[in-house]
């Protein structure tokens, strides 16, 4: 398969650049070269892997002038394909890790940071499909009431879909996600656009999602970065 990125979705909360993205093996060298080159072309100060697939048996995926925070897939899931995150801060932001305890099979890391003396926080987030757990409101609610902050960002691969961020139909798994964005006063800052192509959904599905608090709605998409979906196997 030839290296790719997932949809990529861009935050500005002045003046920081956050960008998440599923990149689907941090261990595979083809997409981490096609990290780094993002990372060159634009310097991010914070980007959010999904499904990065790394172990404990896996060494620390480095980038020059970027600090990693990693979250191993679970052991439970050491036999599934996907799973794992990772977060690549800037060297020289200052930032926090937060501790969270998350309601399995949900994975979650985040971290804070202090804009102008008000601290917020991002919450990467993964949520695998596992047979005979579908998704709760409450996964997600138990996490973000763990983070510091009020003006709180949460972002990642939710394997949920709603009309509400541009999938033609809704499932029962995005039900549950669109009432977690209601009871908080969150809004999707997708654009409709489809973020995952593939053997799967050939016709593309809406998995991921970067949902702000309402005021930060015109905060979203950068208009010089292109969508980039997964191309066929």
């Amino acid at each position: 398969m030839a290296p790719h990125f997932f949809n990529s979705w861009l935050v500005l909360i002045s003046p920081s650049l956050f960008i998440q993205l599923n990149i689907n093996g941090l261990n595979v060298p083809e997409r981490k070269t096609q990290l780094v080159q993002l990372l060159q072309r634009k310097q991010y100060d914070a980007v959010f892997l999904q499904e990065s697939k790394l172990g404990s048996r896996n060494k620390d995926p480095i980038i020059n002038g970027y600090t990693l925070i990693r979250l191993n897939r679970p052991n439970a899931l050491n036999h599934r394909s996907g799973g794992g995150l990772a977060i690549y801060i800037k060297n020289g932001i200052s930032h926090s890790e937060v501790p969270l305890k998350t309601i399995a099979p949900l994975e979650a890391q985040a971290v804070s940071f202090t804009d102008k003396s008000k601290v917020f926080s991002i919450v990467n987030i993964y949520r695998p499909e596992v047979k005979g757990k579908p998704q709760r409101f409450s996964e997600y609610q138990y996490v973000y009431d763990q983070l510091p902050g009020t003006d709180n960002i949460v972002l990642g691969d939710f394997n949920a879909k709603h009309v509400l961020w541009g999938s033609p139909t809704t499932d029962t798994n995005g039900r549950q996600v669109a009432e977690f964005i209601e009871a908080n006063d969150l809004v999707s800052i997708n654009d409709g656009s489809i973020t995952y192509v593939g053997a799967i959904a050939p016709l593309g599905s809406h998995l991921d999602l970067t949902l702000v608090r309402s005021h930060f709605r015109n905060k979203k998409n950068d208009p010089q970065l292109p969508n980039q979906q997964q191309p066929e196997d």
